[in-house]
């Protein structure tokens, strides 16, 4: 039995720090059930 994997790395825009930054969030997907958590890193928004 074959699975889907996926995994999409986004900038959550809702949530600037005051330095500019935002938090990166990663989404998962198995087999369609998806799962998001934060990655407890920040970035700005032009990378």
């Amino acid at each position: 039995m074959r699975s889907m994997f996926k995994v999409l790395f986004y900038v959550k825009k809702g949530s600037e720090k005051p330095n500019a930054t935002y938090l990166i969030m990663c989404r998962l997907t198995v087999d369609r059930e998806i799962k998001q958590f934060s990655c407890k890193m920040d970035a700005p928004l032009h990378l």
